[in-house]
């Protein structure tokens, strides 16, 4: 029989390679379909070390095979090969007899020995390797045999098992590239983990898989589930069936678990069988198991279409196990709904904090009956988790429609025509329309619920930095709550305050009367978000605010009120009263509790006030190293490079300084400010004027004023000469009384001659002595050079100074390589 096609780009493991270097007298190799057993067999026999040796192979046919049977396949295949004669009758003996007369060595593979029913064939051919020396004997099989046992305890023996034929990260890198797909060592190393270095797998996947345009993976796995599903159904997987389908139901598991997920004695052998082949493996303490995510899918796929009840079963008895989404995901797809309720009624915050994408998974599922029964179910589905909710929320926002009256059909502000302008992503109008939870068939306790929960939801998008959101979810609440009572007062209230914090300040203003004229009692959210809304206003207008009431720093409301007193505080120094921010700055990790996880809002307005107060006191370098860690505050970054001298930065960073007008105005305009002065300070006229006329019109349509005075007051009357309608605007009272408080911009004339060498010098490897010696000065004079660079480019180290240089343009990439 012809020794089988070795599949292209196929390479044996290091210890299946090591193994056949030395081909003891038998080999046993032992592992599921799939790991390349044949294919191992038949490189030894091709390979140079097999030069002079006679070879034959024998294919086991599938179905049973009695001992009888075996024989006469091995004399077959020898009258085949010119090892024995044709009338010899096919005995063992007959078999020892063309042993003997062996004049060189003889490698025979048994392909497939599983095939063969009777086992007693096992200490057969032991035998026959035990009395004749140059007779050597490989076998692969896919069961458990005595030869793997009788073997090692007989003769010169080797087994390799599925430890010694998986694939490590190296080898899989090296499998993917000879198929087509180079992989990194990461992308190595995860699909490795993720298909336990099964070959067949491996080579299913890489071959189905590829790169995206834009270099990621694209890996494609339903090639698993085919190939286990295949693997589950093999004659000889049989005893294994049950106990694999059942193990992949529950994330996690025990020893313990199996008895009850079985439903029926745990079989530790076989259970060990599974560990050994690595289709299960110990993943945590106790020891807790798992089989790896793709592979426990196919075999759940399985399951779930070939016995759907058994399927159920499993997932309501996993459904009190383990983390509580994992237990919510159990129970829905037992169709658990009681349980699935009651585990989302517990555990609401925790599922929609870490859990959001499964949980719209699970709710999508639920029926709609179900859903109707929760007001956090019906909120979840219809808002919460809703897919379209944040494109909904931007696009009624930018449109004007975010008002107690809803849209009024007056003619668009300019604040809207920029939104427009800007060619925002617009949403169907089907999505604009559909409101799901006023035509489901929901009772009225549950829907008296729902205003309530989403203002809840509402106040942590807004501690969470998601003003827009929070907005929208405000006045949705308001809306569903209807024009009266307590609930209406604190969704109009919390509208109020993320309207406010955006810079929409007239609308702002219209939520906070509607919340006044409102009947029912006024709630603690009310109390604390009314001065909020005020203070910001009035921040914002350049009007004197309010002093902010506090409250306990336990209090679930005391991040609101932290908000307000940095708005505060940023209006104080923004009118030159830098000191008037430290003390909030100061007194953050007493008001607030440190452990919170919710604190976006909070964390970067006082981020943002730090910012502003080292920029006012010329300490650059140490507003850079608060922004770097915190992604976002683009208005600071733009101000910070503005201040600085890298107006090209400045520039880049403002691009689209009105591109999110209709979403956050004040935001909008402190982008448009440093835009109109970059753009004069590098002889862009144009575009100066332009900027600066677009920044007056939105803060006419708006009432923000405060950004105006984060730039040099002289910038802005330079650009604004010879144009009335922007210089009458620039010269009203409140504008016209103010005075920014920042330094001027850093210029690269402030460096003298001589500072300029030095710094030239900064950028390479010397020391300063070294640098000295260069430019034939002392050190002395040279440090004294430095102290002035570093304080007249606002740095405290040598790289930051290199790095601002480079900022502004005065060294190059090659500076430093003399």
């Amino acid at each position: 029989m012809p020794i089988p096609r070795i599949p292209r780009a196929f390479a044996p493991t290091r210890a299946a390679a090591a193994m056949g270097r030395r081909l003891p007298p038998l080999v046993v190799l032992r592992a599921p379909r799939g790991y390349g057993k044949t294919s191992v067999a038949a490189s030894w026999l091709a390979s140079p070390e097999m030069s002079g040796v006679t070879r034959s192979w024998l294919t086991v046919p599938e179905g049973p095979v009695s001992a009888a049977d075996l024989w006469t396949a091995v004399h077959d295949t020898w009258v085949e090969d010119g090892i024995a004669l044709a009338e010899t009758v096919p005995t063992t003996g007959s078999l020892r007899a063309v042993l003997r007369r062996l004049d060189r060595r003889l490698v025979l593979v048994i392909d497939g020995l599983h095939h063969v029913h009777d086992t007693a064939v096992d200490d057969e051919l032991v035998g026959l390797v035990q009395d004749h020396e140059l007779f050597h004997l490989v076998v692969t099989t896919r069961a458990h045999r005595p030869i793997e046992r009788l073997g090692p305890a007989t003769v010169d023996a080797g087994v390799l098992r599925v430890r010694d034929l998986s694939l490590d990260d190296a080898e899989t890198r090296a499998f993917a590239g000879r198929l087509g797909l180079p992989l990194t060592p990461p992308e190595a190393s995860a699909l490795r983990a993720d298909l336990i270095g099964w070959p067949a797998l491996v080579r299913a996947v890489v071959l189905d898989s590829a790169r995206r345009p834009d270099g990621s993976l694209d890996i494609e796995l339903p090639p698993v589930e085919h190939y286990v599903g295949a693997v589950l159904h093999d004659a000889d997987f049989a005893p294994y069936f049950r106990l694999a389908t059942a193990l992949a139901v529950p994330g996690t598991f025990t020893r313990e678990d199996i008895r009850r997920l079985a439903g029926e004695p745990a079989r530790d052998g076989l259970f060990d069988d599974l560990v050994e082949a690595n289709l299960v493996t110990a993943v945590g303490p106790g020891p807790t198991y798992a089989m790896a995510p793709p592979i426990r899918a196919a075999a759940a796929h399985v399951l779930e279409r070939e016995d759907p009840a058994r399927f159920r079963l499993l997932h309501a008895l996993s459904a009190g196990d383990g983390p509580v989404i994992v237990a919510l995901e159990h129970a829905a797809k037992a169709g658990a709904w009681p349980i699935a309720i009651g585990l989302v009624e517990d555990h609401w915050a925790e599922l929609l904090r870490e859990h959001a994408p499964r949980l719209r998974d699970v709710v999508a599922r639920m029926p709609d009956d179900v859903v109707a029964s929760s007001a956090r179910l019906v909120l979840a589905r219809e808002h919460i988790l809703d897919v379209h909710t944040a494109a909904r929320a931007e696009h009624v926002l930018r449109s004007g429609r975010l008002t107690p009256g809803g849209w009024s059909g007056r003619a668009p502000s300019m604040t809207e025509r920029l939104s427009r302008r800007s060619g925002a992503a617009s949403v169907p109008r089907s999505h604009l329309a559909r409101q799901p939870v006023d035509e489901a068939p929901v009772d009225d306790e549950v829907r008296g619920a729902v205003p309530e929960l989403l203002v809840e939801w509402s106040l942590d998008q807004l501690y969470a930095g998601d003003v827009v959101g929070a907005a929208y979810g405000f006045a949705t609440a308001a809306r569903r709550a209807g024009a009266d009572g307590g609930a209406y007062r604190e969704a109009a209230t919390g509208a109020a305050v993320a309207l406010a914090l955006l810079g929409h300040l007239g609308d702002a203003e219209g939520w906070l009367r509607a919340a006044a004229e409102a009947t029912g009692e006024v709630r603690d959210l009310e109390l604390a978000a009314r001065p909020l809304v005020e203070a910001t206003i009035a921040t914002l207008r350049l009007d004197d605010a309010a002093e902010v009431l506090r409250v306990p720093a336990r209090s679930p409301l005391a991040p609101l009120v932290a908000a307000a007193r940095l708005v505060v505080a940023h209006g104080a120094l923004h009118r030159g009263d830098p000191a008037g921010g430290l003390p909030e700055v100061a007194s953050l990790s007493v008001t607030l509790d440190p452990g919170s996880a919710e604190l976006g809002l909070v964390v970067r307005a006082a981020t943002s006030l730090r910012c502003d107060l080292h920029l006012v006191a010329g300490e650059y370098d140490r507003c850079a190293a608060l922004l770097a860690p915190i992604p976002g505050l683009v208005p600071n970054r733009a101000r910070h490079a503005f201040y600085v001298g890298a107006y090209d930065e400045a520039l880049r960073l403002t691009q689209r300084a009105d591109g999110d007008a209709g979403l956050a105005p004040c935001a909008s305009l402190e982008l448009l400010v440093i835009r109109a002065c970059a753009a004069w300070r590098t002889g862009d006229e144009e575009r100066a004027l332009a900027s600066l006329s677009t920044a007056v019109a939105l803060a006419a349509d708006v009432g923000v004023l405060l950004p105006f005075l984060s730039v040099p007051r002289g910038d802005l009357d330079a650009i604004a000469a010879g144009h009335p309608a922007v210089q009458r605007f620039l010269d009203a009272p409140r504008l016209a009384s103010a005075s920014s408080p920042y330094p001027e911009p850093l210029r690269a004339s402030q460096l003298s001659a001589a500072e300029r060498r030095v710094l030239e010098h900064l950028a390479g490897p010397r020391s300063l002595a070294q640098v000295a010696r260069s430019l034939y000065l002392s050190e002395s004079t040279v440090k004294t050079h430095v102290q002035r660079i570093y304080r007249k480019l606002g740095v405290a180290t040598r790289a930051a100074a290199v790095a601002r240089a480079r900022e502004l343009g005065l060294l190059d990439d090659r500076s430093g390589d003399r």
